[in-house]
């Protein structure tokens, strides 16, 4: 079905390392762009501090999802309950 098929090219482009680095890519431009969407609809400047690393430990947070296990919606959301809860280590 389309859902495994899209499992099966995410865990493909994690295992190659040109397409795990372009990836790398996506997601910092992702940050980027989520940065200034924020400062717009805030006013606050997008190379905030604060701003860029909420978003990055987001990014962060499911880059990590993908890269152990491509595809799983389950990890998605416990990456986020687990920012969501303050990310307590234990």
């Amino acid at each position: 079905d389309e859902w495994e098929l899209e499992r099966t090219r995410q865990r493909l482009g994690f295992a190659t390392p040109e397409l795990k680095l372009f990836q790398f890519h996506i997601y910092r431009r992702v940050v980027k762009e989520l940065s200034e969407a924020e400062s717009r609809r805030t006013g606050r400047d997008a190379d905030d501090f604060e701003v860029r690393v909420f978003f990055g430990a987001l990014a962060g947070a499911l880059m990590a999802v993908l890269d152990q296990e491509p595809g799983s919606v389950e990890l998605m959301y416990r990456a986020l309950d687990f920012i969501e809860a303050g990310m307590p280590l234990q």
